[in-house]
């Protein structure tokens, strides 16, 4: 069965410079692509005009729709928010700052035809010198990754690109309790879905480089905190 409706869940903070840009590219491409999409844009935290830029643009389209929430809540959080304004069978959520290239975006709403969840990974079938990212940012990835493995036996070449899809069914699958509501949401989002023994395909995804990142070093502490949270739930669960 094709893919014919889409719900985008992008959490935005302080994406002013950016987020117009990618409205402009997503509601053309997903709206080419899929018979019926909705765009929900969480707005979470945010200092600048990304709540206005959002909401002018959604009053001359109909598919977009802003939920601003204006206290932290994370990445995660911004995300499961989202969920709660999910109309489709199909859905799934994105980065704001359009990183990735379109086609690669399309082999993944192909994907979920065979699938129940696919992942976009900036590493599946490349060497270390061919994903385009500083070298730095580069070895994080790859130590916080061959963590990944060892704690939760998530054979999963990437589980922090920002772009994944899946069936409805899929979110529906799990529980909406989460430990992780930062960057490490997507690690936990991932053992749920294990768990349910829903299947995970991942798609090899090529981004640009975006400065600017929403990302900062000194969340590597926090990230880790949660990981061994989840370790030891996993334990305690077996």
């Amino acid at each position: 069965m094709a893919v014919n409706e889409l719900s985008l869940i992008i959490p935005a903070h302080n994406e002013e410079k950016r987020i117009l840009h990618t409205l402009e590219v997503y509601t053309k491409f997903f709206g080419e692509l899929v018979n019926k999409l909705e765009i929900i844009v969480v707005c979470n935290n945010s200092s600048d005009k990304t709540a206005e830029i959002v909401n002018e643009f959604s009053k001359r389209d109909k598919n977009v729709r802003l939920v601003d929430i204006p206290y932290k809540i994370g990445k995660g959080g911004a995300i499961l928010e989202g969920f709660k304004y999910v109309n489709y069978d199909y859905c799934g959520f994105i980065d704001a700052d359009d990183a990735f290239e379109l086609e690669d975006l399309r082999k993944m709403i192909e994907a979920l035809n065979e699938s129940d969840v696919a992942i976009a990974s900036k590493w599946k079938d490349k060497k270390f010198f061919d994903v385009n990212e500083p070298f730095s940012r580069k070895i994080l990835s790859r130590g916080w990754n061959q963590l990944i493995k060892w704690m939760l036996y998530l054979e999963f070449t990437d589980t922090q690109a920002g772009a994944k899809f899946f069936k409805r069914k899929a979110i529906d699958s799990i529980d909406r309790n989460f430990l992780c509501n930062g960057f490490e949401f997507d690690v936990e989002l991932l053992w749920k879905f294990k768990k349910a023994k829903m299947k995970i395909i991942e798609v090899s995804a090529r981004t640009r480089h975006m400065p600017n990142s929403s990302f900062k070093v000194g969340y590597i502490a926090d990230m880790f905190g949660k990981l061994v949270t989840l370790y030891r739930l996993s334990k305690n669960l077996k």
